[in-house]
């Protein structure tokens, strides 16, 4: 028997996150938590039980950073990944 990956994904485009879903659906077994704000962000770590984070790195009112430094002070073991199609762009962009 397989155990599903628990992951609670930061992210404000439900597109994205469908995208996300079909792509995992055929390779990894996993359960998706998606929040789009600080307060959920935090209310979903402090529930506990995930094995991995994924975070967009930009969103209208909280930032990849900020969840990771929220992230790293009370779950400092828990992965965390940014995925972004805007992360490292210049501003030109």
């Amino acid at each position: 028997m397989t155990s599903q990956l628990r992951i609670l994904y930061l992210e404000d485009d439900p597109r994205d996150a469908e995208l996300f879903r079909k792509l995992s659906r055929d390779s990894i077994a996993c359960d998706i938590t998606r929040v789009e704000t600080e307060a959920d962000f935090i209310v979903s770590l402090e529930r506990g039980g995930f094995d991995l984070v994924l975070a967009d790195y930009t969103l209208p009112l909280f930032d990849g950073m900020s969840a990771l430094k929220i992230a790293q002070q009370g779950w400092p073991l828990l992965p965390f990944i940014f995925v972004s199609r805007n992360a490292g762009r210049g501003s030109s962009d």
